[in-house]
């Protein structure tokens, strides 16, 4: 990576800033987007797609999944075979995308629905809640139970993608979440197939509740963290078997995690300049 210091040039109302002239030589940028969050701000060439190509083979699914997650903004698949379309159908429930044969090639081009980071963490820990508190009703379905498993999962994908598209400083920690999040939706979903005792559903689904509530404080995500270790013994004796214990323990490191991860994102905030907000 590269940077330069530059001057701002106030002309008339708006400000004028020079671009390294070695990046506009290497790159030819005639148009450039500026974004930014809180007192980031990025810059970026306009109108520049990326396009990823390949050549049909096996698990082709993965490259699709992988050229959506790398930012891409379509991905061309030479030598489809017949029935390509079919073969694509797994990958394209996961990502944000449409498909076209034509001439022996597949074409997907990928669009982004939604572009808020904090919006995809916050839908990501909805869900998880979501999952327990059915379990812990006793109304969710396997079917139920997987489609919200996967819903996590198409959004941890989309959370990396926007940051390989819209790099941020707080990209790290979003990612951190994402992550986590996936995780307790997994052992939530295994824990499901082991047919657990509804309490142990609502006591997991109050730990999701309870991180609802604290993130985005500092001092409730402290306290959220004290009251995890009463949650992991009643936790430990709810659960029946070894395989019950593991999932269940595991739900709550990862729930414990995430606070961790928003007491990290609490100070990073608190320490930006006066009067930045995160629009």
């Amino acid at each position: 990576m590269r940077s330069a210091n530059r001057r701002l040039i106030r002309v008339r109302g708006s400000y004028v800033v020079y671009l390294p002239k070695e990046y506009i030589s290497r790159f030819g940028v005639e148009e450039v987007v500026v974004y930014w969050e809180g007192p980031f701000l990025g810059v970026k060439p306009a109108g520049v797609e990326r396009t990823a190509r390949f050549t049909w083979r096996g698990g082709v699914e993965k490259v699709v999944v992988g050229a959506y997650a790398s930012g891409f903004d379509a991905v061309v698949l030479a030598e489809a075979p017949p029935g390509a379309l079919d073969a694509l159908r797994p990958a394209l429930e996961v990502v944000e995308g449409r498909a076209a044969e034509t001439g022996g090639e597949v074409r997907v081009d990928f669009f982004d629905s939604l572009v808020d980071k904090g919006a995809v963490a916050e839908m990501m820990l909805r869900a998880v809640r979501y999952m327990a508190d059915a379990l812990a009703a006793g109304a969710a379905s396997p079917r139920g139970i997987s489609a919200l498993d996967q819903e996590v999962d198409r959004h941890r994908l989309r959370m990396s993608r926007l940051c390989v598209r819209w790099p941020t400083p707080t990209c790290p920690f979003y990612i951190q979440l994402a992550r986590y999040f996936e995780r307790a939706a997994d052992h939530l979903a295994a824990l499901a197939a082991e047919e657990a005792d509804r309490r142990l559903f609502k006591l997991l689904a109050e730990a999701a509740e309870g991180l609802e509530r604290a993130r985005g404080d500092l001092e409730g995500a402290l306290e959220y963290l004290r009251r995890l270790g009463g949650m992991r013994h009643m936790a430990l004796e709810a659960a029946r078997g070894e395989r019950e214990t593991l999932h269940a323990v595991r739900v709550l490191d990862y729930l414990e995690n995430s606070a961790e991860v928003y007491i990290d994102m609490a100070l990073y905030s608190a320490h930006q300049c006066r009067g930045c907000d995160e629009r």
